[in-house]
């Protein structure tokens, strides 16, 4: 693995390691073209690139697979240097688009980009047009496999004007079922430092604030729940947003912790996702592992995740009376099963080796598949 901050002391993940001009080069390309979108989120022309492509001609892998480039660990460009099989798992929506990393709804990507929404442009030739381009004189031979973590997220590789003929693969993520795995309510409560006898709502992301994770539709919601009795609410992640709620708040952060995170989930009796745009949330994954039932918008990949009303809830978008009623159910006898379905679903579908062995299929149908254009 090589990647642009390491965490793990495996010898095996290696820190890309960029020259001094490198490193100016690559955060002045960041700062110039990395506007932010009209949505508030980051918005890449994938122009600035570590130097990835040179620890692929060290190794020379028999197949390279590449997840999330932004933050500039390699550029548009640079991928046309990689000539074995490749294969790109898709963690947001950046590589159909002209550099915004989710749509927010808008269909440009299906042509050729142009008069981007979240740039507020008008003009059919602007950055998101030169970026699309730039991404097709590069990529089009590119030998390219997909991995779709959603439904969703494949109709949409299906539906582009780039990546329409390649092939797609819907593979989940994995997560580690066996740290994702329920706690006892009371201890994890003790160690958190959560009431005892309330029932607990949980909402969180990377960003809390980030306007697709959808905490203003909450809001409405939770209005619509006065009338639970006790009701409080946990929220966790970072950003500085403050819910204008009236019912009491604890904020606890960002979690960068593993089995802090399952004990999060174990104290709390729902996760509400009133996202609006997403792909395969870990947060559903990890909460439902931990026998914490769900209730999201039916939206994106959620639909993947939750089996309405069986391991959790879908509510309609974005209808606060159906996502404040999916709170109810969830807080119901039937969300308590609930929970045991989500944990025995999650195990199934989502645990590491399962997802795994999905990989390694498609790797060895791929390498035979080159070998045999290989011969003569």
């Amino acid at each position: 693995m090589a990647v642009l901050r390491r965490q793990s002391q495996d010898p095996n993940v290696i820190l890309v390691e960029m020259s001094r001009p490198e490193r100016w080069l690559h955060r002045w390309a960041l700062r110039r073209e990395r506007p932010i979108s009209s949505i508030g989120t980051p918005w890449t022309a994938g122009r600035a690139s570590a130097p990835v492509a040179r620890y692929a001609a060290h190794f020379q892998p028999d197949i390279t697979h590449l997840h999330w480039l932004g933050e500039g660990l390699l550029s548009v460009e640079a991928l046309a240097g990689l000539t074995k099989p490749l294969v790109w798992t898709l963690h947001d929506q950046w590589i159909l688009t002209g550099g915004c990393h989710y749509t927010g709804g808008c269909t440009g990507y299906q042509r050729r980009c142009g008069a981007c929404p979240q740039l507020r442009s008008s003009d059919e030739n602007d950055l998101s047009r030169a970026v699309w381009s730039r991404k097709q004189r590069a990529w089009d031979s590119l030998p390219l496999t997909l991995v779709a973590p959603s439904r969703w997220m494949a109709e949409a590789v299906r539906a582009s004007s780039l990546f329409a003929n390649h092939r797609v693969e819907v593979i989940p993520n994995g997560i580690d079922t066996e740290v994702y795995r329920p706690y006892d309510k009371t201890f994890a409560r003790e160690v958190l430092g959560l009431p005892a006898n309330k029932p607990l709502l949980l909402f969180g992301a990377t960003q809390v604030d980030d306007p697709r994770k959808g905490l203003h539709h909450l809001e409405v919601a939770l209005a619509r729940l006065v009338d639970v009795a006790g009701l409080e609410l946990v929220m966790f992640g970072a950003g500085q947003a403050i819910p204008a709620v009236t019912l009491p708040v604890h904020t606890i952060g960002a979690l960068n912790d593993d089995r802090l995170l399952a004990l999060l989930y174990s104290a709390v009796d729902v996760l509400a996702v009133p996202s609006v745009e997403d792909n395969l949330p870990n947060t559903v994954m990890e909460a439902m592992a931990c026998a914490t039932p769900c209730v999201s918008f039916n939206i994106g990949g959620l639909s993947d995740l939750i089996d309405h009303r069986v391991n959790s809830y879908l509510a309609e978008p974005f209808s606060p009376d159906d996502f404040a009623a999916g709170v109810g159910w969830a807080l119901s006898d039937s969300g308590r099963l609930a929970g045991k379905l989500a944990r025995e679903s999650s195990v199934v579908r989502y645990s590491l080796p399962t997802v795994a062995a999905q990989h390694q299929a498609l790797y060895h149908d791929l390498l035979q598949q080159h070998k045999e254009r290989k011969r003569p």
